[in-house]
């Protein structure tokens, strides 16, 4: 239902985020180091000589904090856990800093505009007032762009639902298999298109009107998961590009920067609706919970516009159970918790505090959360891309030194960024411990340390073996000089008689026996292991080892043969 709203204050608001990994490009390499890709001085600079960026003010315990908001924002978090939301600006090198907040286009207003199908399958068109743009930049090689917007015309539970689901969507789930294109998803969760217009606020503005438009009708089978031109254009389209598939990667080579999606085809949605005749009925009564059994707030949670996928009202009831926070139930105020939602319901009593909360620290809460399981994926797709770089190239020299990078910068992360706790309020604690077991992050921090040892181990093993190898070579070489070195000593003695001619004579023989026997031996070991291997060196194609080995045993050949003709010649 769509109507005019005569009252000031905003029906709903809606933050939807976008976290994603970002690398600068390295020419055509298979795989380079972290600290290449993951270059943070170069990606300030890009929006730090942004006319369409601002950085902005970092709070901390010596400077001063002018809206009350951001105090109270600021004193809810631990001190630790500050460093990690608004930065460091004592810490002097920007390679130790963690995080980097920038605001887009402060003086200008803009709409974001979501035009899709309803549920009768007419065109529906949602204009929604941009609050804010902004962004955060970490240094694990992860971002967080965030559309903050207010809804002042629609009252319905279930056009914010369609508002959420619609305006989330990044690129297409699915391509229709007979056009290769985009057709009947756009009838189920995705949007016909995606707008951002912005309107000048003074007439002498020098700065262009912005009108981006995503219609979601591009080739995706050749351009791969490529977001949205809205996140696009407002990152800077000159200097990124979403194509990051191997197989277009000539594509992209010409940005400086490729961002790929963290999670999915979703972006995160945060969003508190304020509906006093929706809060009082869901609200709980004595011993009664009408949220548990009520699939319009299963669809506000799991975010379903277009009817709950739950039809069992036993697993639906346990899902709303466990999904929901239900301290204020009583006053009918509700937050609900999933992978990609987090939610909240209220009356207008509790407007004021729910919508603070949600806008500020809960908003914080939420980035460190989302910058955690993001964190999470960027480190399990290291592993996967170095696993298979190093089955496919062997031990290396820098194999080493690719898992040590990887390694450190994992631990930077759980000690920089990973919390089990964020805050001393109990409200705080809950719900960040329930968006943390939702979020599995927990869990999955456990199994990427596990995976991140296994493969150090592993690395460790290779490097050891190679080092084995290599004694085992010198090794054999002493083995090899020994041996002439000793015939040399034993040739220099003066142990022969010329007037006792048959014991020298027998010498003679004994000597050219002893060293034709020692001088085979020693060929055959020399030549039994490279015999040996020479198949499988042959398959790695290590020409180099060849060359080295058999210029070795010519060398070794032939000084033997020399030394046992000086030894026994008449």
């Amino acid at each position: 239902m769509e109507e005019e709203n005569n009252i000031n204050e905003p029906i709903s608001k809606h933050i939807f985020m976008f976290p994603f990994k970002w690398d600068k490009t390295i020419g055509k390499e298979v795989y380079s180091l972290y600290t290449k890709r993951v270059n943070i001085k170069e990606i300030l600079d890009v929006f730090r000589n942004d006319k369409n960026w601002t950085i902005e003010y970092n709070h901390t315990d010596k400077s001063p904090i002018e809206r009350i908001e951001d105090y109270n924002e600021y004193t809810y978090f631990y001190n630790n856990v500050r460093d990690a939301i608004y930065g460091n600006d004592e810490v002097k090198k920007i390679e130790d800093k963690i995080v980097f907040n920038f605001s887009y286009k402060k003086n200008k207003t803009g709409m974001y505009i979501i035009t899709c199908k309803d549920s009768t399958k007419q065109t529906q068109k949602y204009e929604l007032q941009i609050d804010k743009i902004q962004l955060k930049i970490y240094s694990t090689g992860i971002g967080i762009l965030s559309y903050f917007v207010s809804n002042y015309r629609y009252d319905s539970l279930k056009d914010i639902n369609r508002i959420n689901e619609y305006g989330r969507r990044i690129y297409p789930q699915y391509l229709d298999f007979e056009t290769k294109k985009v057709g009947t998803i756009k009838e189920n969760c995705l949007a016909e298109s995606l707008e951002i217009k912005y309107r000048k606020e003074n007439i002498d503005d020098d700065i262009d009107d912005v009108d981006i438009i995503e219609k979601f009708d591009g080739a995706y089978n050749e351009e791969g998961n490529r977001v949205a031109k809205i996140i696009e254009d407002i990152l800077g389209a000159d200097q990124f590009t979403s194509i990051k598939d191997a197989v277009h990667k000539e594509r992209y080579l010409d940005k400086p920067f490729a961002i790929k999606p963290i999670i999915d085809d979703r972006m995160f949605v945060m969003c508190t609706f304020f509906n006093n005749e929706v809060s009082n009925r869901l609200k709980s009564t004595g011993e009664k919970y009408p949220y548990l059994e009520e699939k319009e707030w299963y669809e506000y949670v799991f975010c379903e516009p277009n009817g709950c996928c739950c039809t069992n009202k036993n697993l639906m009831k346990q899902k709303l159970e466990s999904h929901t926070y239900a301290r204020w139930s009583e006053y009918g105020t509700l937050y609900g918790i999933s992978d990609y939602t987090f939610v909240a319901l209220t009356n207008e009593g509790g407007r004021k505090f729910t919508d603070i909360q949600m806008q500020t620290m809960y908003y914080q809460m939420v980035c460190l959360l989302l910058a955690q399981r993001s964190s999470i994926r960027r480190f399990e797709n290291e592993l996967t891309d170095l696993s298979t770089y190093i089955r496919e190239n062997g031990c290396k020299d820098e194999i080493s030194q690719m898992v040590q990078e990887v390694n450190a910068n994992y631990l930077c992360f759980t000690n920089a960024i990973y919390f089990r706790e964020v805050t001393p309020q109990e409200q705080g604690i809950e719900l960040y411990e329930l968006a943390q077991e939702k979020m599995k992050i927990n869990s999955n921090i456990k199994e990427l340390k596990e995976d991140i040892n296994e493969l150090s181990q592993y690395a460790s093993a290779m490097v050891n073996s190679k080092t084995e190898n290599i004694l085992n070579f010198l090794t054999h070489l002493s083995i090899i000089f020994m041996v002439p070195a000793l015939l040399t000593g034993i040739a220099g003695m003066n142990i022969l008689i010329d007037d006792k001619k048959s014991i020298m004579r027998n010498l003679e023989i004994t000597t050219e026996i002893f060293i034709w026997g020692i001088l085979f031996g020693v060929l055959f070991l020399c030549l039994c292991e490279p015999v040996q291997r020479f198949w499988e060196v042959i398959r790695k194609r290590e020409i180099a080892r060849i060359v080295i080995k058999i210029f070795l045993a010519i060398v070794c050949v032939g000084s033997l043969g020399i030394i046992g003709i000086m030894i026994i010649r008449p």
